[in-house]
């Protein structure tokens, strides 16, 4: 129920109400952030850049309105993940490439990466495949 009321504080982007659940996730769990290598993620190089300043003022708001109560919501930290999870989150489809959701998966995001992606994550079920 906390969750809704920080997914309704977004802009209609597909991506971003998973971002913001995964954000509010970690940041409520060290173990999450430990079993999930977050400290060892990469973050994007120009901050200035593209859709981390456009969405960011929505997903602070939205992480903030979950983790209510809770000394996870320092704004610093949630821009810190933010970051990291803006470059190594991966969106999920389904057969007819709507989107259904984001993963995060540590080991695939480990593999050297450019804002000019050369190529392709797909799964067939648990499993993924990268084709360059």
């Amino acid at each position: 129920s906390s969750e809704c009321g920080g997914l309704y504080q977004v802009p209609s982007s597909s991506h971003v109400p998973s971002l913001i659940r995964i954000c509010a996730l970690l940041l409520s769990s060290s173990e999450l952030k430990k079993k999930f290598s977050i400290s060892s993620l990469m973050k994007h190089e120009n901050i200035e850049n593209d859709q981390i300043q456009e969405y960011y003022p929505f997903v602070l708001k939205g992480v903030t309105e979950m983790l209510k109560g809770s000394s996870s919501s320092d704004p610093v930290e949630i821009y810190e993940l933010y970051n990291k999870l803006v470059v190594n989150l991966f969106t999920l489809e389904d057969g007819q490439l709507k989107t259904i959701g984001s993963a995060l998966i540590p080991e695939i995001s480990k593999i050297n990466h450019s804002c000019e992606p050369n190529c392709v994550l797909s799964f067939n079920g648990r499993t993924a495949y990268i084709t360059a």
